[in-house]
């Protein structure tokens, strides 16, 4: 079976795999000193991509 849909929805999810690993390295690195005390951002950063996947696999498919 083939779809296009299935091949935007594989893009778009490999993005947000591999953006969503850069920054969970990129805030180890900057965190690795502090006692978590600003590693909220990683959590705040992780949520606006999962809304911009989700909202982007909506726009798609409607």
């Amino acid at each position: 079976m083939y779809n296009d849909y299935y091949i935007y929805y594989g893009l778009i999810t490999f993005i947000f795999g591999v953006s969503s690993h850069a920054i969970s390295k990129f805030f180890d690195w900057v965190f690795k000193d502090d006692d978590d005390k600003y590693y909220w951002i990683f959590y705040v950063s992780q949520l606006i991509l999962i809304i911009l996947w989700i909202s982007i696999a909506i726009y798609i498919y409607l």
